[in-house]
């Protein structure tokens, strides 16, 4: 990973040395990478999440809530989310 974030050094970029963005070194001068990022694949990890039904609940909470026009409850409920919703700011469920 560049020392700024610009690019990772997978691929086609696994060979360079330096970032073809930023020229930052990508190792320090003991060859070390300068930084690095841990990658966890996206499915094993919201199997990890949903495993938990406590957890799982929480997950569905906003696609699961039931809005009451009379009554505040919840940010769901607000002027400003029913705002954005119609702007469509937010992927539909």
């Amino acid at each position: 990973m560049c020392i700024n974030s610009c690019q990772a050094f997978t691929e086609e970029f696994i060979e360079n040395t330096s970032c073809k963005i930023c020229g930052g070194s990508r190792y320090d001068s003991k060859e070390n990478p300068r930084k690095f990022a841990i990658y966890f694949p996206l499915i094993p990890r919201l199997q990890i999440q949903y495993a938990d039904p406590t957890h799982a609940i929480q997950l569905r909470y906003r696609a699961n809530y039931k809005q009451d026009n009379e009554t505040i409850r919840d940010i769901y409920d607000s002027k400003l989310y029913k705002e954005i919703l119609e702007e469509e700011l937010l992927p539909d469920d």
